[in-house]
């Protein structure tokens, strides 16, 4: 498979953050697993890494709060409140969305699209239309938002981290249900993104995969933290360390603290120094005779408590940094549940580590085991994703994303296959429609829906920054269909008024000669001509099934009684019928090509359609407009 892996920071040669550490994690499982990646996002400024050939540069780009000064923040949180977006979207978003898919779309075509973490299509969410997605949540963004808002030090830091979970929220809630597949990093975060028992849903275990150098025995310090303290959940454990562990360890022994620390620095006694970032991670905890792993918040995986396991150290954790750890922990590992236990762990461990006999374990055996895990997860996501047309939710609804040649492909497909493929055609009015009729929101998860008008593809852009790939209206993309079937098909006409179908049948023989067209009946009979309708069916089944009885009866008819035994391929075509035997004027082409056949319709038939247009088309955008909030 050819995979577009979207992520905000390109690779780096080595690997420093926790967020690189683990994408590069993340793009090896995908790589064992067979797949073949082209990679999308921006470098940072400065940055000495060539672009690969499996790469697209979105451009130069710091993101990272410890890198900028106030003035970038303050830009940052403008372009947030002007776009209504997360601030860590509002970052990214500064590419024009139909420029950056014709970019992306130049490398293509994908199979499937995976969405490194929320920010990326949170800041583009046209990157859902592309192809089917693999979300891959490195943490539940909106729970981490909140737990900042509770620890802000002030009311204004906290009104923001507040708009950062509900927008998140928002975000994550949509990718997770759009996605053909979903990897989190813990099994704790399944439930809080609302995946608990989701098939679609997987963990996807993290391995470093550095080799542990041998142990020279050279110590450096008693203790260990190391961090990317810019990140707030990171923060919080480094002040709880600092306030209520601290204060509780001897001072006799030697603390340090590595990793980019922005201000405001804490003042620390003597024996606690604070080092910045430093040029060699390994090597920091490999001198280190006890790594502290003083975690209290945030979700995901902790990277450093991966690292202590793969390279076997002695290490104290609270519970929160064994997240989404889930194989029996070593010897050399104490769990703390309070900072006095914490205290009394570290000192016990340190003097045993001295006196030989603490000792370092082999992790290779974790770290192997890691990794071909890791590989079996992204294959089965891929899988996942391979089965599932891209596609946008709009209301209940979701709509596939197709281009007219990917449409017509599968519905090629189906006709040569051995079961029962069912397409419908949603508008304005059907997402009206099934917003208050559940049975025919339910009849619609069985189907292929295609986009039809002008209204979805508005509330595509609304909601995802861009129109569908195509118009495929019923009305003309059947016709389409039939002169480039391939061969010759039986085709099979229900609906309609008294001898519609019949006058449609005719007018398709003209259009598309060489199909067989077989009318079987209007759309008005009762329960024993619908049985008998069937019998006839599977006596003689049909290529394609044409249904037109309107919205919702033709799908709710479709979902409750075509088998594959009826049909290979069935549709619900709507006035289709009426349009072919020319009951009723198709608008003009010049208005169809300023998508207003809507309008035309309404001017000719006011009293029917009244309602569906002129109170439908305020209630579609008003609702489209709730589900943008993320209030439906």
């Amino acid at each position: 498979m050819h995979c577009l892996f979207v992520t905000s920071l390109l690779p780096e040669p080595v690997p420093e953050t926790g967020f690189e550490i683990a994408n590069a994690s993340i793009l090896s499982a995908f790589r064992a697993a067979g797949a073949r990646l082209t990679l999308a996002g921006f470098r940072r400024p400065g940055s000495t890494a060539g672009q690969g050939e499996d790469e697209i540069l979105l451009g130069e780009m710091a993101i990272e709060n410890a890198r900028v000064g106030a003035a970038a923040k303050g830009r940052w949180a403008s372009r947030a409140l002007a776009k209504g977006l997360p601030v860590g979207a509002a970052k990214l978003a500064v590419l024009p969305g139909q420029a950056l898919l014709e970019r992306l779309a130049a490398r293509g075509p994908y199979d499937a699209v995976i969405l490194n973490s929320v920010q990326m299509p949170a800041a583009y969410p046209a990157l859902e239309t592309i192809a089917p997605t693999i979300y891959v949540a490195h943490n539940v963004e909106f729970l981490s938002a909140r737990q900042n808002a509770r620890t802000a030090r002030g009311p204004l830091a906290r009104r923001l981290y507040a708009r950062e979970a509900r927008l998140l929220e928002r975000c994550e809630t949509r990718l997770c249900a759009q996605a053909g597949a979903v990897l989190t990093l813990s099994a704790q975060d399944l439930a809080p993104l609302g995946l608990s028992g989701d098939l679609r849903a997987h963990v996807l275990p993290l391995v470093l995969g550095r080799p542990a150098p041998r142990d020279e025995g050279l110590r450096r310090r008693d203790i260990g933290l190391i961090g990317t303290w810019s990140w707030a959940p990171n923060r919080a454990g480094l002040d709880w360390f600092l306030a209520e562990v601290a204060p509780r360890l001897d001072p006799g022994l030697s603390v340090e603290i590595a990793g980019s620390l922005p201000a405001p620095r804490p003042d620390t006694p003597p024996h606690i120094r604070l080092l910045g970032r430093v040029p060699d991670a390994q090597a920091f905890v490999r001198e280190s005779r006890v790594m502290a792993l003083a975690t209290t918040s945030g979700t995901g995986i902790q990277l450093k408590t991966l690292e202590c396991l793969e390279e076997g150290m002695p290490a104290v954790a609270t519970p929160a940094a064994l997240r989404g750890v889930e194989v029996p922990l070593p010897a050399n590992f104490t769990v703390a549940e309070n900072a006095p236990a914490f205290a009394e762990a570290l000192g016990r461990m340190v003097a045993a580590e001295r006196e030989g006999t603490l000792a370092r374990l082999d992790g290779r055996a974790f770290a192997g085991q890691q990794g071909r895990a890791a590989a079996d997860v992204a294959r089965r996501a891929l899988d996942l994703a391979g089965t599932r047309l891209p596609s946008l939710r709009i209301g209940k609804v979701r709509v596939a994303a197709l281009s007219l040649p990917a449409a017509l492909e599968l519905c090629r497909r189906a006709l040569e296959g051995g079961g029962l493929t069912k397409i419908a055609f949603a508008n304005a009015h059907c997402v009206n429609v099934a917003r208050g009729d559940a049975a025919y929101a339910g009849a619609l998860s069985g189907f292929t829906v295609l986009p039809d008008g002008i209204g979805v593809d508005l509330a595509a852009r609304l909601l995802y920054g861009c129109p569908f790939p195509a118009n495929l209206n019923g009305t003309d993309f059947v016709p389409q269909l039939l002169r480039e079937a391939g061969r010759p098909l039986r085709v099979g006409l229900l609906g309609g008024a008294e001898g519609v179908a019949r006058e449609a049948a005719a007018a398709f023989s003209g259009l598309a000669p060489g199909h067989r067209y077989e009318v079987l009946g209007d759309g008005f009979f009762d329960a024993p001509a619908r049985e008998a309708i069937l019998r006839r069916l599977e006596e003689e089944p049909v290529d394609l099934l044409l249904v037109a009885m309107g919205v919702p009866a033709q799908e709710r008819f479709i979902a409750e009684h075509v088998t594959r035994s009826h049909a290979r391929l069935a549709l619900g075509v709507g006035a289709l019928f009426d349009f072919m035997a020319q009951r009723v004027p198709r608008a003009p082409e010049r208005l169809r090509r300023l998508r207003l056949e809507w309008a035309y319709r309404l001017a000719r038939e006011p009293r029917r359609l009244f309602a569906r247009y002129v109170l439908g088309n305020p209630s579609f955008l008003w609702a489209a407009l709730r589900q943008k909030a993320g209030r439906s």
